[in-house]
């Protein structure tokens, strides 16, 4: 990694940013004439109110690849910007979609920035162990003038991904949303060096959680390589539009946060501080995170029982003529015979989705994803 990144003009206006900040409840918004003046102060402390502000506001959940007619999650600039923030109806994304939307935020700031793609750990599910995925995991490295140091800031690790802004730097420990949990980065360079091809990655970011994680699991491993708007492209298409991705081609998943004591307002400066719970829907069930305790609130059986429950537990609002957008897709639930269920071609009859789990894509159309 260079000793100073370089800067790079945002893809958003001065007013864009400035519907941003309003929108995560930052407090006292600079103008739009500040942002264009970039008078903005680009401190360590705003990077840090920023980033946990924007966890506390988008979910990291995958819904517009379910329920949308396009089944697409849009990693493009501006179609990150209006599906989250102009379309206002509680709507998150992946990784890089939460990632591409604060590094734009940040560039027009004045914050040096730019993206990365880590290597998941595959065996997070299993007690022990690595498993190399592939580059699947975008991550921000930022700077700024008024910090000697360089910052990893990860927008969206669904509910094992840490929240906080960590100085890169090995030992370095970030409390986690509520004790016990935390995060640290880990630098071991390999034995060997890697082939010439491959990407060397020899920094990891760690995990433990009381019970739930009592020993240091690596949640991913990253090296300081840049990743290109062709590169993220790719992992998206992979993430996707394949079935190999198995978390997000097999399930409807979301997780946002929640301040544990109900009294904190985002506007507070206690936000910051403050321990935050996790909301999970994966598996057809919804779970209240706290450190390691973990609470089951429902199971949802039907697809309107899911629809209701992404707005009642997440805000995440899916319009009803969308519903019908998930059949013949591997994580559909039975529809309600009684509902007024819109039909199309493909969904005209279908009320289970027994019959359709084998209508898989054809893997020729994302013949170049990771």
């Amino acid at each position: 990694m260079e000793s100073r990144i370089k800067s790079e003009p945002s893809e958003y206006s001065a007013a864009q940013i400035h519907d941003y900040l309003c929108h995560i409840s930052f407090p006292n918004p600079p103008s739009i004439r500040d942002i264009e003046e970039k008078s903005f102060e680009c401190t360590v402390e705003n990077l840090r109110t920023m980033t946990r502000l924007n966890r506390l506001t988008f979910p990291f959940e995958n819904t517009a690849m379910h329920y949308s007619p396009e089944h697409v999650i849009h990693t493009s600039p501006q179609e990150v910007f209006d599906w989250m923030v102009t379309k206002n109806r509680g709507y998150g994304s992946h990784c890089c979609g939460l990632g591409i939307l604060v590094l734009g935020v940040l560039r027009g700031l004045g914050y040096r920035a730019y993206p990365s793609l880590g290597q998941w750990n595959a065996a997070l599910a299993q007690p022990e162990g690595y498993v190399p995925a592939p580059r699947a995991h975008m991550f921000l490295f930022v700077q700024t003038d008024l910090s000697p140091e360089t910052f990893i800031v990860d927008c969206g690790g669904g509910p094992t991904g840490p929240v906080g802004t960590m100085i890169l730097r090995d030992g370095e420990v970030l409390s986690g949303t509520a004790p016990p949990e935390e995060f640290r980065i880990v630098h071991r360079p390999p034995l060997e060096p890697p082939p010439a091809n491959e990407t060397n990655f020899e920094w990891m970011m760690e995990m433990r959680c009381g019970s739930f994680m009592p020993t240091w699991r690596v949640l991913f491993r990253f090296s300081f390589e840049p990743a290109s708007t062709e590169e993220i492209e790719s992992m998206n298409r992979f993430l996707t539009q394949r079935k190999e991705s198995k978390m997000f081609w097999n399930d409807v998943f979301c997780v946002s946060y929640f301040f544990v004591d109900k009294t904190v307002k985002m506007s507070d400066p206690a936000a910051m501080e403050a321990h935050l719970g996790k909301l999970v829907l994966t598996g057809g069930k919804v779970s209240r995170r706290i450190g390691d305790n973990i609470e089951m609130l429902k199971e949802v059986k039907t697809e309107r029982e899911r629809v209701q429950a992404l707005e009642e537990y997440f805000g995440v609002v899916i319009d009803e003529e969308d519903v019908v957008n998930i059949a013949g897709r591997f994580p559909q639930l039975p529809f309600d015979l009684t509902d007024d269920i819109p039909t199309n071609g493909t969904a005209l009859g279908l009320y289970t989705p027994s019959e359709s789990v084998q209508k898989l894509p054809d893997d020729s159309n994302s013949a170049n994803a990771r």
